[in-house]
């Protein structure tokens, strides 16, 4: 499993933790979710970048500047004495300190998969804001999702709509005016109209299910579209790759030329035409390993947004299905009670899915229960991860991995004291 060490980043004080499939961190506002949300993705990203271009000389301070601290916009959260390490498989470790990062990879390298990495922010109405696709934005993570939305939706037109949860209603992009849609699914003349014109909970929730629709579906049953650019990263990549192997994983500056030697010869066979060339085969497979997503990696910052409590659970509910934990990796902030209640009901059911037939009225269904083996639930206190036992860097769960004593049961128990205390006094 991935490993994950934080210290003194913004409300970060210090954590070191195994992360798990699915990773939940609760808290209060401003305890530092969102800063160990930000290093995971950027750490996923990186992951794939350096296995696209199998080796890091591209990396320098300008680079952890430009996609760390200003893309994510954290520059303030930064400290002399700030320091990170990720261990996300056997081919990559990544490390922060002193104001340097460091990349090492390892003599496999040019036997790594790449993922599909998605950040999805707490902003993410921000794709129902008029004409927001063409304000001009800072190169930070809501451009980039921007970005990514734009190529998202238009996998979803009209006759691809994609039903909303249960909530009546279908999302599609309209092409003819470049609009993201809502279409009432009961409504006999199938009334339409923008998603700028929906409500605040449409508008958070319509990226996030939909985006979810695609990097969990879509992309692995159609290729993606790639730029020329892309394609010859993949192919540099992949002659890298292949140079690894046949220096014994030393490489030197001087290669240059020859991965523009092998890119131009791999680029001037057909894929109809048989060829043994020994080098030219392994350019191939490790092309074809670099081209296709193995898997997805995908960060969702409070997907309570602006949303009804029993909407949540569904949303949640749903989330969980669509989820293959034998592929992809979830990472979730919240500071809602009904999302944890939502994945605990999900963990229970998996224990208890021999007599779950019984209950024929539950709120999902058996394609939402999940191993709460596979599952983390981490509560920020004070800058660090603790357990109700004031345990450092342990779940909130209990040995059958089910969520008991946590943040909001406690605030709950506060509010009741309270009411409990008045009533008291109200009545002598």
């Amino acid at each position: 499993m991935p490993h994950l060490s934080i210290k003194n980043i913004g409300p970060i004080k210090d954590l070191d933790i195994e992360l798990n499939k699915i990773n939940v961190f609760l808290g209060p506002q401003s305890s530092g979710k969102s800063t160990i949300a930000r290093i995971i993705s950027f750490c996923q990203w990186l992951q794939k970048d350096v296995a696209l271009r199998q080796g890091v000389d591209h990396i320098d301070k300008a680079f952890v500047k430009t996609n760390l601290i200003d893309y994510h916009n954290i520059s303030g959260y930064f400290k002399p004495e700030s320091e990170f390490h990720y261990i996300g498989d056997k081919c990559v470790d990544i490390s922060y300190s002193d104001g340097e990062l460091k990349v090492k990879l390892s003599d496999n390298i040019a036997t790594a998969v790449v993922a599909k990495n998605a950040y999805i922010p707490s902003e993410r109405n921000i794709v129902g804001v008029p004409n927001i696709f063409q304000i001009d934005m800072p190169n930070n993570y809501l451009r980039s999702f921007l970005k990514d939305w734009m190529n998202v939706r238009d996998k979803f037109r009209n006759a691809d709509a994609v039903q909303l949860l249960d909530l009546g209603v279908s999302y599609f992009y309209k092409e003819s005016s470049a609009e993201d849609m809502i279409r009432l699914d009961n409504d006999p003349a199938g009334l339409s109209l923008p998603l700028s014109q929906a409500s605040s909970g449409l508008q958070s929730t319509t990226p996030l299910y939909v985006y979810m629709k695609y990097l969990t579906e879509w992309i692995y049953q159609h290729d993606e579209d790639r730029s020329p650019q892309r394609m010859q990263l993949i192919r540099e990549g992949a002659a890298r790759g292949v140079i690894y192997q046949e220096l014994d994983g030393f490489v030197v500056p001087e290669v240059k030329d020859s991965i523009e030697s092998l890119v131009k010869r791999l680029a001037g066979i057909s894929d109809t035409v048989e060829n043994d060339d020994s080098l030219l085969v392994r350019l191939r497979e490790i092309e074809s390993r670099l081209k296709r997503p193995n898997y997805s990696n995908i960060v969702v910052e409070e997907p309570e947004q602006n949303l009804f409590p029993q909407t949540q659970a569904i949303l949640i509910y749903s989330i969980l299905s669509m989820i293959n934990t034998q592929r992809d990796n979830l990472v979730i902030t919240t500071h809602s009670p009904f999302v944890i209640y939502a994945l605990n009901n999900c963990m229970l059911g998996y224990l208890a899915s021999d007599r779950l037939a019984k209950l024929p009225h539950l709120g999902f269904s058996h394609e939402s229960i999940i191993d709460p083996s596979l599952v983390s639930i981490w509560e920020l206190r004070d800058g660090r991860l603790k357990s109700p036992h004031h345990d450092y860097n342990q779940t909130i769960q209990d040995v059958d991995g089910l969520i008991r004593d946590n943040y909001f049961d406690r605030v709950m128990k506060g509010l009741m004291t309270d009411f409990k205390n008045i009533i008291s006094v109200s009545k002598s």
